[in-house]
């Protein structure tokens, strides 16, 4: 056993905010250690609001103005509406194409991406659907 805790590795999780267990207490001081690890991440975890667009379901194709995008924020889908160009985002939400004539990837506005983050503890989703026609704001 170790004279004392090694002085980088504590200062590294004080300045990171990190976790810190006495791992050399054996195999009791690793569940704890885990479980703040997954706090850790889970508290620090933001939904990536940049969504690349997902490969379209076996037998149909990609059509830009058959894409609807859904978030849940905890009590089930709602629909979001589409903004013309990110200018268009106000603090109604809605979301935009990356490249409007040639999307790889649906942004959402900044309303609805701050919505969209979870607290600790809250499950938080966005889906983006194909078939239907385009809802726009």
């Amino acid at each position: 056993m170790p004279p004392a805790s090694g002085r980088t590795y504590s200062e590294l999780v004080r300045r990171t905010g990190g976790v810190r267990a006495q791992l050399c207490d054996g195999a009791a001081a690793w569940g704890p250690f885990f479980d703040g690890v997954a706090t850790a991440v889970e508290q620090a975890s933001r939904i990536d609001c940049t969504i690349p667009i997902p490969p379209p379901p076996d037998g149909s194709f990609f059509d830009r103005t058959r894409i609807n995008v859904f978030v849940d924020l905890g009590d089930g889908d709602v629909r979001v509406g589409k903004v013309a160009d990110p200018s268009a985002c106000d603090d109604r939400g809605g979301w935009h194409y990356d490249d409007e004539l040639d999307p790889t990837s649906v942004i959402l506005c900044p309303a609805t991406c701050e919505a969209l983050q979870a607290a600790p503890g809250e499950t938080r989703r966005v889906d983006v659907q194909f078939g239907c026609q385009t809802i726009p704001i």
